[in-house]
């Protein structure tokens, strides 16, 4: 998007509230004609073994650099000042000259939908804002949200509870809690564990390479906790969920919060196929009009990868397909613009026959085997989610 032409329009609140309205109605279309078969299929799967739900949410913020002057209407996530070379200036001692800078960064708080494959919620907040404000409206029933440790708030477990709702995260290191009862794989070790807070030496290292599955009680409300051992890390680390049914083992659960990731390859074909960075700009308008822009483009190449995958049973990738736009997206906007639809049915044809370009990567068979893929894990999750009958409650004792 080339802006100078049209400076001062994107400047005016009007264009602001045009691109805003353009984004609502493009996404209703995307919620409306775009679901994702493998998570779907997943999603129903778990409503047939006791757990209502109807949507799986993922929470994350990404964070980047504006004009420093706006840094008192978005300060910075860092306390220290940044500091600025001064071209071709030096000091008294011969060193190169610097200034400190506003440290001004603007934050995305954004929800992503895995049955729909897009974003579904987006804040534009400052770095340094509630980053739970943002979860905190998309709370209602039959959601399951994930997100990671930097959300961690017991009031906001609370919401989600009394909403009929559901979360998956990463506990604290320093997370308080007693153990009221515990598990290791089929053998209750309740007798050693119970009583003893979540931090305790011999919670973190007893057996740390196998799995641990408690029920810790926080302030008087018991939530579930699964000790793991990170292998990238090589530590312990806890994730906590309020999905207390048996079906959902403490392995399902793990391999579950590995669905977190794809948050990440979300803002990855934002920022690299749509162009969703900073600018250096004083104007607010301009930052939200340009970053309206990148959400508008994201959200046609979505529904482009859908129509692909669903009418011509390639494994469409939306980010191949936003890398590679000089060859095809021009040409497309053209069709849309003149209501050719007939045209732009025929353009996504034509590139679904360029499947080699546009597919996902294939990969590698260690990948699949260490459920570093989306597909792995979801099969890894459909073969050991049994369907139950009756819902009973998850206890350890």
């Amino acid at each position: 998007l080339h802006y100078e032409n049209v400076h001062d329009r994107l400047k005016s609140e009007g264009c602001v509230h045009f691109m805003t309205k353009n984004v609502v109605v493009l996404q209703s279309k995307v919620l409306q004609y775009c679901k994702r078969a493998d998570y779907t299929q997943l999603i129903e799967r778990m409503n047939a073994t006791g757990l209502c739900l109807d949507e799986i949410y993922i929470h994350d913020g990404s964070y980047w650099h504006v004009h420093e002057e706006l840094s008192s209407q978005f300060p910075g996530s860092r306390s220290a000042k940044l500091q600025e070379v001064q071209e071709n200036t030096y000091t008294e001692d011969g060193e190169i000259s610097r200034r400190a800078v506003g440290n001004a960064q603007i934050g995305l708080q954004s929800t992503y939908s895995l049955k729909h494959g897009c974003m579904v919620h987006m804040g534009i907040t400052s770095a340094t804002a509630n980053e739970r404000d943002a979860v905190i409206e998309t709370v209602k029933a039959k959601v399951l949200h994930l997100f990671d440790a930097g959300y961690l708030n017991f009031k906001l477990f609370g919401q989600i509870d009394e909403a009929g709702g559901y979360f998956l995260t990463k506990l604290r290191g320093n997370a308080a809690g007693k153990i009221v009862s515990c598990r290791i794989g089929k053998e209750d070790v309740s007798e050693q564990f119970a009583g003893l807070k979540l931090s305790d030496a011999m919670v973190r290292n007893y057996r740390k390479h196998e799995l641990m599955d408690m029920v810790v009680s926080f302030g008087g409300k018991e939530y579930r906790v699964i000790r793991i051992y990170s292998e990238k890390d090589k530590k312990v680390q806890c994730l906590i969920t309020n999905i207390m049914l048996p079906a959902f083992t403490g392995s399902i659960i793990k391999t579950l919060y590995r669905l977190r990731w794809q948050v990440e390859l979300s803002f990855k074909h934002l920022k690299s196929g749509s162009n969703l960075r900073g600018i250096c700009t004083r104007n607010t308008n301009i930052i939200y009009v340009l970053l309206l822009a990148s959400i508008l483009v994201d959200l046609l190449k979505i529904l482009v990868t859908s129509i692909m995958t669903e009418s011509y049973g390639i494994k469409a990738s939306v980010y191949r397909i936003s890398v590679h736009t000089k060859e095809w997206f021009a040409e497309f906007l053209r069709l849309l613009m003149n209501g050719d639809g007939s045209g732009v049915l025929e353009l996504i044809r034509k590139l679904s026959r360029a499947k080699g370009v546009f597919e996902k990567v294939r990969q590698s068979k260690s990948k699949h085997e260490a459920l570093k893929t989306s597909d792995s894990v979801i099969q890894f999750i459909l073969r050991n989610l049994t369907p139950t009958g009756e819902a009973k409650v998850f206890k350890c004792a």
